[in-house]
């Protein structure tokens, strides 16, 4: 047959001809597979589509898209804008955040400070017009300026309502030393408390002085070690364990008015003068009573009235070791003249504490 009457197909790359009485068959058989070919590629990428909906990384699934062919790809691939990673983001928001923090912390001191300033600044200003005031009315009166400034200042009512400045200034109080007859040392109160029962049951009455989170049990106290030696032979006389130490209160400087200091001072001066009568009481029975009473005495009669509050536990003691050597005098019992050691050392005590 004349190829002229026949058609030409290329099939799979090959020429092939046909007659045209077979041209329906022909056309019938390129459709198919173009259909075939066509439904092949569609569960190509019906695949790929999985795939990529199973990956878990969205910059690996971007990528991926990317490498597409053009029949697979099934929009157009968008191009990458400027972005910023998540980490970077982050990192922007701490520090965002760091900043109006400090922004907030720094108001809030400027404000802290600013009103702990502002009360100092109108003390200094009312002190200053004080010492304005107190200089003009000197010079107006021919007096003299005073050579130093005190420390702090303050007002009191005078009898007839006029208002009295007592100046404040720093003292130094002495240390006060002593030997003392200890019955012992305990971690707790409870336990001195147990053994302070135990001595009291013998007649003699004792002292617990606390100290750095220890109690210390004090049976006698005199001005020098030999005396101190004769109270312990006759508490160990009577089957109490006790011995004799050094004893001390360290002195300090404390801003007090000078009236206040002064009289503590001599107050404590007086203390040590009573040593020596109250422990010859103790061991020979033999002193005078007013050697005990009389310095005492005169001392608290002249106890400042501006400063009770400050000197009110150091009063207290001293009126109570008054008591005690009146309660001797009226009796004269063994067991009063330990109840004077121990008001004595409440005295001491209470200077301790007056000084820290």
């Amino acid at each position: 047959m004349d190829k002229t009457n026949k058609i030409s197909v290329r099939i799979n790359g090959e020429d092939t001809y046909l007659d045209r009485k077979e041209e329906s068959k022909a056309q019938n058989e390129v459709i198919m597979a173009q259909d075939e070919q066509a439904s092949s590629i569609e569960d190509w990428m019906e695949e790929q589509e999985k795939q990529k909906q199973e990956a878990s990384n969205d910059s690996d699934s971007d990528s991926s898209s990317d490498n597409i062919s053009v029949l697979e790809r099934t929009y157009p691939v968008k191009k990458k804008r400027f972005g910023l990673t998540k980490t970077v983001k982050r990192m922007m928001a701490a520090g965002a955040s760091a900043v109006l923090i400090g922004i907030a912390l720094g108001y809030v001191m400027i404000r802290l400070f600013a009103g702990m300033e502002a009360p100092e600044a109108s003390s200094s200003t009312a002190y200053q017009d004080d010492i304005d005031n107190q200089t003009a009315s000197s010079n107006e009166e021919g007096a003299t300026e005073p050579s130093s400034t005190p420390e702090t200042s303050s007002t009191d009512q005078g009898e007839e309502g006029e208002a009295v400045t007592t100046e404040q200034t720093s003292m130094t109080f002495p240390n006060v030393s002593a030997f003392v007859v200890q019955a012992g040392i305990f971690s707790t109160r409870e336990q001195a408390e147990i053994m302070q029962n135990a001595i009291s049951e013998k007649g003699v009455k004792s002292y617990i002085w606390p100290r750095e989170d220890e109690f210390y049990l004090f049976a006698g106290v005199a001005p020098s070690k030999a005396e101190g030696e004769q109270i312990a032979t006759l508490l160990k006389s009577q089957e109490i364990e006790v011995y004799v130490k050094e004893w001390s209160v360290t002195g300090a400087d404390k801003t007090v008015s000078q009236p206040e200091g002064e009289w503590v001072q001599k107050g404590i001066e007086e203390w040590q003068s009573l040593l020596s009568p109250a422990a010859s009481l103790i061991n020979t029975g033999t002193g005078e009573i007013g050697d005990l009473t009389n310095p005492i005495s005169s001392w608290t009669d002249s106890a400042p009235e501006t400063d009770a509050e400050q000197t009110a536990s150091i009063q207290q003691s001293y009126e109570q070791f008054l008591s005690s050597v009146k309660t001797y005098e009226s009796n004269e019992s063994t067991a009063s003249l330990w109840a004077i050691h121990v008001s004595l050392f409440d005295v001491w005590y209470s200077y301790e504490q007056y000084i820290q």
